[in-house]
This record gives structure tokens, C-alpha cells and sequence, in this order.
């Protein structure tokens, strides 16, 4: 029983230090991608190619810009992070019988139920984050965590924290399965490929959730009565607003980020718990 504490206790540690590193490394590809998927809703598209968005960024808000929204969303991931890989570890130990080959489809299950665990624990912190991050001519009212979390409550209910946890809980549990899955598959030939491929696969094939989502997250901002009706709302403004391609806005970013999120993730992790393993 000690030894089972000690694990997770391992994988939770391990996980909060892998949140901050990678975070902290793709802050600016990640706020950009918000902002592009943002731009829909507001039907306002000024957030093209990635140094003209980058300038635009410097030019309005200066260097800080790029880190605008980074703290709300470490306090997002830190939590996420530290629930996600032990929840994986826990759910692998219940499922997978067979360690050195496990079936790929046990893997994915656990980290998918992981996933399901850690976005509906934790989702009221990336609403937070979502409307932290826009820039000021979207918004003006979510400069800081206590005024954004007061607005959203005050304006649009308590429930409000939670628009577009009802796609989110599809999408994001099948990305984090995923992930896991095929880096565990590939890990034990090369830890920073297998990151990547993983990270690849994942967000390209669950990317539209995630935009649906970004949607709903920013319907009736500012308590301006903007409302997009569920999720086949949110489609459909998406589809009417942009085509097909809307679903895929900031993706070519998202591409940029894949390669140092996935590699730090993963490499800082499995240090770490490597690193704190050793300790004990």
C-alpha cells in the first residue's frame, strides 16, 4: 500500500512539474491558436499568418502579450496534469495485464477515462483561461481571474463556467486516450519521436471539438445575450461563418506547437519520475 502511495504520489509530482515546463514553453503558439479559433465568434478575422499575428500582438499589447492568459492557464494544466497522468498510471494498473505488450485498445480506454476524469474536474479553470486570453478589442472585462470568475457568474450564472463541457467530454477524453496510447506503443524505441507522433495524431483528429467548444465557451461574453444554441448551434455558426475550414482554425498553429508540447511533456515526466523514483 505504501509502495502504491508512493507511485502515485511519484506521477502527481511528476505531472505538476510536466504542466509548468511545457506550458510555459508553447504560451505564445498557444495563445495565438485561441485567439484564431476566438476570431470566429467574432467574425473579426485579423489573425492570419503567424508572424503578421505576432506583430499584431507586439504592436497592441507589447511583449507581455504573448504570455497574456499563461497563468490562468497553469493554473488549468497544473491541476490537469497532476489528475491526468496518475489517473492514466491508475486505470493502466486496473486494465492491462500483460505490461511489456499491452493492447492498444486497454491503453486507450485508460488514458481516455483519465481524460474523462481530469476535463470535468477541472473545466471551469479552462473557461477561465479561454476568456483570459482574448485580446482587448474581443473583450475588456477578464482582465484578472477573480474579476473574470465574478463576471461569468454575476452575467451568465454559475452554469455558465461549464458551456461546452458536453462536446469537451467527448472529444478530450478520445484526444488524451490517444496521446497515451501511441506513446506508449512507441516510447521504447524513441521517447521524443513517440511525443510527437502522438501529440500529432491526437490533436489532428480531435481538433474540431475542441473549436466547437471554444465557441460555446465564448457565447454571451460581456453579457452582450450572443448565444449559441448547444453544440449543432455551434456548428452550424461555424460552418455558416467559415466554411468547412472554420473547424481547422489556428490548426496550422496547433502543428507548430505539437512538436515542443509533446516532447517536453512527455521528456519532463518521465525525467521527473524517473528523478523522484530515484529519491526514495
Amino acid at each position: 500500500m505504501g509502495e502504491s502511495k508512493k507511485f502515485y504520489g511519484v506521477s502527481l509530482l511528476s505531472g505538476g512539474i510536466s504542466a509548468i515546463c511545457t506550458k510555459t514553453v508553447v504560451a505564445p503558439l498557444e495563445r495565438l491558436k485561441l485567439l484564431k479559433q476566438s476570431q470566429v465568434y467574432y467574425k473579426d478575422f485579423k489573425y492570419g499568418g503567424l508572424f503578421n499575428s505576432f506583430k499584431y500582438i507586439k504592436n497592441n499589447e507589447g511583449y507581455r502579450g504573448f504570455y497574456r492568459g499563461n497563468l490562468s492557464n497553469l493554473m488549468r494544466v497544473v491541476p490537469a496534469y497532476t489528475l491526468k497522468f496518475p489517473l492514466n498510471e491508475f486505470f493502466k494498473n486496473r486494465f492491462i495485464e500483460d505490461k511489456k505488450n499491452p493492447k492498444f485498445g486497454n491503453l486507450l480506454l485508460s488514458g481516455a477515462l483519465a481524460g474523462l476524469i481530469q476535463t470535468c474536474t477541472t473545466y471551469p479553470l479552462d473557461m477561465l483561461r479561454t476568456r483570459m486570453s482574448l485580446d482587448k478589442t474581443m473583450t475588456k472585462n477578464y482582465t484578472n481571474i477573480y474579476g473574470c470568475l465574478g463576471n461569468i457568474i454575476k452575467d451568465e450564472g454559475f452554469f455558465a463556467l461549464y458551456k461546452g463541457l458536453k462536446i469537451n467530454a467527448i472529444s478530450y477524453p478520445l484526444y488524451v486516450g490517444i496521446q497515451f496510447s501511441i506513446y506508449e506503443k512507441l516510447r521504447d524505441q524513441n521517447p521524443l519521436i513517440a511525443g510527437t507522433v502522438a501529440g500529432t495524431i491526437a490533436q489532428s483528429t480531435m481538433y474540431p471539438g475542441d473549436t466547437i467548444k471554444r465557441q460555446l465557451q465564448l457565447s454571451g461574453i460581456d453579457n452582450t445575450g450572443k448565444k449559441i444554441g448547444g453544440v449543432l448551434g455551434a456548428i452550424r455558426y461555424i460552418y455558416t461563418t467559415r466554411g468547412l475550414v472554420g473547424f481547422y482554425q489556428g490548426f496550422a498553429i496547433n502543428l507548430l506547437k505539437v512538436i515542443p508540447e509533446a516532447t517536453v511533456q512527455f521528456f519532463v515526466y518521465d525525467l521527473a519520475k524517473s528523478y523522484f523514483t530515484t529519491l526514495g
